[in-house]
């Protein structure tokens, strides 16, 4: 038996990296973060900018996903808050403001759908929690609704629960099984966290042991080879060998290192403009949460949830979920023009603003083509035996940051090589129940 202690290496701190130093730390290896930037985070960055917390765009943790557990469990402190069920739900429909169907008594109470859409709607709530995921995963969004749904609005309708709860504007590719397993999972409810998202990754942070971890930021991978018995970096032109490398970062950085690792896999990015707004006050306090139906359009007030503002200010989210081909840069004026229309005179009450017109959502959209997997469907990387990936395109059952989480313990679990009584197995379990319950 090999009691050798191992010394693993991980490139990326964002939250998937962080997760996996932690655990790799606790499982007895010698850990070396090497991170680009100044500090961890990656996507999970928050900026503090004018006494505000500006996370990169609107972020939410689900309460029923695997990362909010997983966090939970291994005392990562943070706080957050969901959004209050009386909150007034907007829909946006041809440019007027209507209420937004959440629940039954708002849907006869959303009048841009006459009755008879609304019952169809009702039915496909009711239907929701029984569907067999399992036996869709392969239908793309587009084809089961096209089968499934008659009324265009309703199909509408649906489409907006789906980019609220996957990021995802990809009905063509989006699988129908995994877009409503994430719909599912979304009616649980989700947390907006005080003071952003980097409360997260510092938590982490502090729970690593120093002794066994060092975190290494402005560093510069420049390449990573397999060796027959090791893995050799190098780092700012210093060579360095680990038994095992874990690529916590996006596919395309993957890529520059590994040119022929990902070849022949569908990866697609789900993407969205970004606009976030600080303001001293609300014009309109009771104009909190908006979607559009006929448009691809997000608006929300997290700081009236989460402390986001050092003092009584306010911060909103706006978002235009783009298509895989819209490489466009205008989307700021459409959202400007909503702004305008839920909170008029904002302007005079304007502290920041930020425009992100491609921030990344996810780098894995679970396609319909691709049985409604992340991207790839394991950490394990064919031809490197001691090199890993780990990240939100990495897997089935789970999306987004709860994707990321599961993919780093399970490479976790395949480096410390344990897999009776592992971590990964643990987790497993866990996101196995939690998947059936999601389901009904």
């Amino acid at each position: 038996m090999d009691t050798r202690q191992k010394k693993i290496a991980i490139i990326g701190a964002g939250v998937a990296g962080m997760v996996a130093a932690l655990e790799l730390s606790k499982g007895g290896a010698k850990v070396v973060v090497f991170e680009k930037s100044s500090k961890a985070g990656g996507r999970a960055q928050t900026t503090h900018k004018e006494g505000y917390y500006l996370n990169f765009g609107p972020h939410a943790l689900y309460a029923g996903g695997l990362a909010h557990r997983y966090l939970q469990n291994n005392g990562i402190d943070y706080r957050g808050a969901a959004p209050p069920l009386n909150r007034e739900n907007l829909a946006i429909f041809a440019g007027e403001v209507y209420e937004l169907p959440v629940n039954l008594s708002s849907l006869f109470r959303a009048t841009y759908l006459n009755w008879s859409e609304k019952v169809e709607l009702a039915r496909f709530f009711r239907r929701l929690p029984h569907l067999d995921l399992d036996k869709i995963m392969s239908t793309s969004l587009a084809q089961w609704l096209k089968v499934n749904v008659k009324r265009t609005r309703v199909r509408q309708t649906i489409e907006t629960f789906v980019r609220l709860s996957t990021y995802a504007n990809s009905p063509q590719e989006l699988s129908a099984g995994a877009a409503f397993a994430q719909v599912i999972l979304a009616n649980q409810g989700v947390l907006y966290l005080d003071h952003g998202w980097q409360t997260i990754v510092e938590s982490i942070q502090r729970k690593l042991n120093s002794e066994s971890t060092s975190l290494r930021f402005g560093a510069q991978v420049q390449s990573v080879r397999q060796l027959a018995d090791a893995v050799e970096i190098l780092v700012d032109e210093e060579t360095f060998l680990f038994d095992a490398v874990l690529l916590c970062i996006p596919p395309q950085e993957v890529e520059k290192l590994l040119p022929d690792a990902l070849s022949g896999q569908a990866l697609s990015t789900c993407r969205a403009a970004c606009l976030d707004v600080c303001l001293k006050r609300l014009p309109r306090p009771k104009h909190t949460f908006a979607l559009g139906v006929d448009e691809p359009l997000y608006y929300s007030v997290h700081s009236t949830t989460a402390k986001l503002a050092d003092g009584e200010g306010v911060l909103i989210h706006l978002a235009y979920y783009l298509e895989p081909q819209d490489n466009r840069d205008d989307h700021e004026e459409r959202l400007l023009r909503l702004l305008e229309q839920l909170q008029p005179g904002y302007e005079q009450e304007l502290v920041y603003k930020r425009y992100l017109p491609h921030m990344v959502a996810s780098y894995g959209l679970p396609r319909a083509d691709h049985a409604g997997a992340a991207g790839l469907k394991s950490p394990r990387l064919k031809g490197y035996p001691s090199i890993f990936v780990c990240g939100d395109y990495v897997g089935s059952d789970w999306q987004l940051v709860d994707c990321a989480v599961n993919s780093s313990l399970e490479a976790v679990q395949t480096v410390l090589a344990s897999r009776d009584e592992g971590v990964y197995g643990r987790w497993q379990e866990n996101a196995a129940s939690a998947t059936v319950e999601s389901q009904g």
